[in-house]
């Protein structure tokens, strides 16, 4: 197209756009005038491709994708067993499909958004998957964290809920059915009164999904028998969780925070199982202390790098017009923080 509108020939154009010095400066001008007025933009990987062709040299070569940390510190994001896991589900996915993840911490004191996005441009990256975030949202009561990445040229999706801007594609776990299965579990094992313990951070980091969950399973208990939440401002409070748990009197708990909880039931000298059960939220794979739900973390950020795959594959860059949600359900493991059923 560019050599018809021209008048040039086609090597030549060629030529020009990879501004090869035997073209007449003139020559390229024009050229790359009409080509940026028709739109040109070369396609990186097959620019990569047949410059390896041309010299003979094709190699498999990992094409990098950004991993995004909106944290202070990698390490900060790390500390936390369950992103580490998913980005290595989301690596392992990523390497199957020839993408290598490469980590970008954005923040105040390092890259900024806008430096990022140079960055990409600079390098070529195709796509960004952007991992969840840290919490400054929590002082102003918003679900997620607005970031102002420049996101039309890239494909783009994220894990989790804690990103609220840009609105991009997103995978996690499904933490409502999570609840709903303990629920299910713990009343097959002969438990009546069963307490859902949270922090309020942890409650807006998943958009208050496992409280939904656990609270549409308790329409299924009698009324006598449902206890209510204790959503904590402070999960190691042991006064407050003491004064919740005499009241409420439940025969088991379910928790993600479980090692605060735990904590506070040997501080009141309270026995598990013997006189209460406890079943964890999110049960990492070589954790035998407890029972509870595995919520498949590498899955999930293998799903999460799928999405982003498909937008690359479909060329398309940007904010999607429709977000999509996929969810990954967890599976029930028994422990010996429950008795036997």
């Amino acid at each position: 197209m560019i050599a018809a509108e021209s008048g040039f020939g086609q090597s030549t154009v060629s030529m020009a756009l990879r501004n090869d010095p035997r073209i007449p400066e003139e020559t390229r001008r024009k050229i790359l005038a009409v080509s940026t007025r028709l739109g040109y933009r070369p396609d990186p990987q097959i620019a990569r491709l047949m410059s390896a062709v041309k010299r003979r040299n094709v190699q498999r070569q990992l094409q990098t994708l950004a991993f995004v940390l909106l944290w202070n510190k990698a390490e900060d994001y790390y500390h936390y067993r369950t992103y580490g896991e998913y980005r290595n589900g989301a690596a392992a996915r990523a390497a199957e499909f020839g993408y290598a993840l490469e980590d970008f911490v954005v923040n105040e004191e390092g890259i900024t958004p806008q430096r990022l996005g140079t960055i990409m441009r600079t390098r070529a990256l195709p796509g960004m998957l952007i991992a969840p975030t840290s919490l400054p949202h929590l002082r102003t009561g918003r679900h997620g964290m607005n970031v102002h990445l420049i996101a039309e040229d890239y494909a783009l999706a994220t894990i989790g809920f804690t990103l609220a801007y840009p609105v991009v594609n997103r995978a996690m776990h499904d933490h409502a059915l999570g609840t709903e299965m303990v629920v299910e579990e713990l009343r097959k094992r002969q438990a009546k009164r069963i307490g859902l313990v949270i922090s309020q951070a942890t409650h807006m980091r998943v958009e208050g999904r496992w409280l939904s969950g656990f609270l549409l399973a308790q329409e299924k208990v009698p009324v006598q028998d449902r206890v209510k939440t204790l959503l904590m401002d402070n999960i190691n409070d042991t006064t407050a969780f003491a004064e919740w748990f005499k009241r409420e009197k439940p025969d088991a708990i379910t928790a993600v925070e479980m090692s605060e909880v735990q904590g506070h039931l040997e501080a009141m000298r309270v026995g598990v199982p013997k006189d209460v059960g406890l079943a964890h939220l999110d049960l990492s794979e070589d954790n035998k202390s407890y029972a509870g739900v595995v919520q498949h973390n590498e899955a999930i950020g293998a799903a999460a790098f799928d999405l982003l795959l498909g937008q690359i594959l479909r060329n398309e860059r940007g904010v999607p017009a429709m977000r999509k949600t996929v969810m990954i359900e967890g599976s029930w493991r028994d422990g010996p923080s429950l008795r036997p059923r």
